[in-house]
């Protein structure tokens, strides 16, 4: 019962997070409705949430597709020989641009451009860190970890970490300078989190040690790729002025009613032109509602951060395994949360709140990736107690001095045990007829069946031994055999998406023909 519960726990911050996502659109919507001249019309709002299903559809796909560097035997060599690949065509573009003469651009500009073709590169940003990004670090440390980390492991791992990067640089160089900043941040927290996840902690220290490195490099690369800042403006803003901002936020933030719109907002000129067209969620709220409804927000967003930490789940960080990409996408909305507040009050770090700014879209395909994560969170806390649900099997069949018990398939011919897998059964118990689901599990000395059924709303699970035309209890002296059966079920039968399983060396057929020759 104790994973039931902790499922039960689970589900709540899915269902408190979905509100507040929604409740965050609607707060949107409502100031584009009062302060923009374009206006989105009633409830439109939630139009927004069709495209954001298909994007989050498209992510979700791509998660679920496992992809061979999920696989046990990816190597290292092959994320460095990926990474060769990578800088090759990275460099096919770049060929491709100079004899383009402007009517190509892949790295030039913030958009790439085919002839009259454009496509902003903020919409890749998103699946760049959180998708790509993260799947390959988590390739990378998970084939060092299954080859203990030796000499020639770490040097293709760092090799391939250092290619990446440069590619990434090279790709996202022209974007404005507060998108450099979050990419290194991003990046380095995505890499903590993989090491924190696979390296053993006998390696930590050295880890972390890699970890800040990685970061310093990162920093010193920065001054290749920022701009310099026009007069007036610091070096992370875009293109508002710094100055003009610091008096807006003064004047609204000193007479904001605690309740409301305050008489001298009302007939402000220059809150009104600093307002109008302009997506400052902060101001706006201080505006329209008062200090009241900033304090709201920011106890909303409080909650967000809350639910997010909940639906990440750090108990399965280790065994769950597109555990990186979630914790990502938690850690970008997280930063946005807390950064998009500081801009807010003036902070010079053009940050916008998450599902508060213009291209807010791209934040709910993000957070429905993130409850995809949960679920299988919620998978996984379910599996590691499956070994709870065994019972032994008199507890449910008429046992007394043998057993006295009938499989049979559903249209009431006799069961055989030449091929059992996940085949619906009949059961004589106690109670009547149990249906069931049975599977054969054979091993050298023995063969047994597991079967799963669900009683008083609970799934239960008990295991029979087959002789020769009949079945027998296992006694006492089968437990181990019983625990390998145990296990090897519990192999056959966990989540894809948890770390070790459904791979070659780990899977163990789930039957055999002949017990003998296992």
């Amino acid at each position: 019962m104790t994973g039931i519960k902790r499922s039960s726990k689970q589900i709540l911050p899915m269902v408190i997070g979905s509100t507040l996502v929604l409740g965050l659109i609607w707060l949107n919507t409502f100031i584009h409705q009062n302060s923009f001249s374009d206006s989105y019309g009633d409830f439109s709002f939630l139009i927004e949430i069709i495209p954001a299903i298909s994007l989050a559809t498209l992510l979700n796909t791509l998660v679920m597709f496992r992809p061979a560097v999920w696989q046990s035997t990816y190597s290292t060599a092959d994320c460095a020989q990926d990474a060769a690949w990578g800088a090759i065509a990275m460099m096919a573009l770049l060929f491709c641009e100079i004899r383009g003469q402007g009517n190509v651009s892949f790295f030039s500009y913030s958009s790439v451009a085919l002839g009259s073709f454009t496509f902003p590169k903020r919409y890749i940003y998103d699946f760049w860190v959180i998708i790509w990004f993260p799947i390959q670090v988590d390739a990378i440390l998970r084939a060092m970890k299954h080859e203990d980390f030796s000499r020639d492991a770490q040097q293709n791992g760092f090799t391939s970490l250092f290619v990446m990067t440069l590619e990434e640089l090279l790709f996202f160089q022209a974007m404005p300078n507060i998108w450099q900043f979050d990419l290194l941040l991003l990046n380095t927290f995505t890499l903590a989190v993989a090491v924190w996840k696979y390296v053993p902690t006998e390696y930590a220290e050295k880890s972390i040690l890699h970890v800040g490195l990685y970061a310093i490099i990162r920093t010193l690369c920065l001054p290749l790729q920022l701009k310099l800042p026009v007069e007036g403006d610091t070096i992370c803003m875009l293109s508002s002025n710094w100055e003009a901002l610091k008096v807006a936020v003064r004047e609204i933030a000193t007479h904001a009613a605690f309740f409301g719109t305050s008489d001298f907002l009302k007939v402000s000129a220059d809150a009104h032109y600093w307002l109008a067209d302009n997506r400052t969620p902060v101001l706006q709220l201080l505006y329209y509602g008062g200090w009241a409804a900033v304090i709201g927000l920011t106890l909303v967003l409080v909650g967000f951060i809350w639910v997010l930490v909940k639906l990440v789940d750090f108990r399965n960080a280790r065994v769950h395994k597109e555990w990186s990409v979630y914790a990502t996408a938690a850690g970008m909305l997280s930063y946005r949360a807390v950064c998009g507040m500081l801009y807010g009050f003036g902070a010079p770090w053009p940050v916008t709140l998450p599902f508060l700014g213009r291209n807010s879209l791209l934040d709910l395909p993000v957070f429905a990736l993130i409850l995809w994560g949960a679920w299988e969170n919620i998978q996984i806390s379910r599996h590691q107690h499956l070994e709870d649900t065994f019972v032994p099997a008199e507890t449910l069949l008429d046992a007394g001095d043998q057993l006295h018990c009938q499989v049979h398939n559903p249209d009431s011919t006799p069961c055989t045990t030449d091929y059992l897998f996940d085949e619906p059964v009949l059961v004589s118990g106690k109670e009547g007829e149990l249906s069931c689901t049975a599977d054969k599990y054979a091993l050298p000395e023995k063969s047994f069946t597991v079967f799963t059924t669900t009683v008083d709303s609970r799934t239960i699970r008990f295991i029979l031994e087959h002789e020769p035309d009949e079945w027998v209890l296992p006694d006492s002296s089968t437990n181990e055999l019983q625990q390998r059966v145990r296990q090897r079920y519990s192999a056959y039968h966990a989540p894809v998406s948890m770390e070790g399983v459904h791979t070659d060396e780990y899977m163990e057929e789930p039957y055999d023909e002949d017990p003998e020759t296992v």
